[in-house]
């Protein structure tokens, strides 16, 4: 049985992807456990497609999903409903830690999921002043409008598949904020989660503008929250 299945959305990935795929693949393996590696195409306009399906031909353990819509969260929703693994690795192309598995593996004994952070004991974020300012008022929105002590819930993770599947499915939201509801969801029901601290470096310039990624991401949370109120109400 697969143990980690492990999604990595791509979007316009051809200058990276076969190099950091692979890096990916040679990390994994050295956990020496059971693992998939689903990369989950969403849109893309250059050879990303064609260059993973080349990769698939060489390496047994990459699985790929395609759809024609750019979105980053539908990307992770289809690579989860996909996966038929026991825990569910979320990683980005080029935001990934194995050694960060390796720590986080054992405490799925006590807990539904693992999350990196950022931020706090054991995190140090090399990142750009700007990108490390948004990530500290992603949180504070967190805190203010759903109660959640998550210092955040962008980027690695690491959840129990048989504990979040039925959320899964549940989510109404996709683009920037789709785990960001899986985890708030979870956290309604009780879900217990465990942070632990990441080096967290750029390694390569972000393609979007933070600005406006922001904005849209404010206005989806405010749109969330209204959602679960009225499933709130509803019950």
């Amino acid at each position: 049985m697969t143990n980690l299945s492990v999604v990595v959305p791509i979007y316009n990935e051809e200058r990276y992807l076969s190099t950091l795929a692979q890096e990916q693949l040679h990390q994994l393996r050295k956990l020496g456990l059971p693992f998939e590696l689903i990369l989950s195409e969403n849109g893309s306009r250059d050879r990303t497609l064609e260059i993973a399906k080349n990769l698939k031909k060489k390496f047994p353990e990459i699985k790929i999903l395609s759809q024609t819509t750019a979105d980053y969260g539908a990307a992770i929703r289809a690579g989860f409903l996909a996966a038929r693994g026991r825990f569910l690795v979320l990683f980005d192309l080029d935001y990934f830690d194995i050694n960060f598995l390796k720590v986080a593996l054992p405490h799925l004994k006590h807990y539904a999921g693992v999350i990196a952070k950022k931020r706090g004991n054991g995190a140090e974020d090399q990142r750009s002043v700007l990108r490390q300012l948004a990530t500290l008022v992603f949180s504070s929105l967190l805190r203010l409008l759903f109660n959640l002590k998550l210092s955040d819930t962008h980027g690695i993770k690491i959840l129990n598949r048989q504990r979040y599947l039925p959320l899964i499915s549940r989510c109404q939201f996709s683009r920037d904020i789709f785990d960001t509801e899986l985890l708030i969801r979870g956290g309604y029901l009780g879900l217990p989660v465990k942070e632990i601290g990441i080096v967290v470096a750029e390694r390569r310039a972000s393609r979007s503008s933070i600005l406006k990624r922001s904005l849209r991401t404010l206005g989806d949370l405010l749109k969330l929250k209204l959602e679960l109120n009225r499933e709130r109400v509803s019950v």
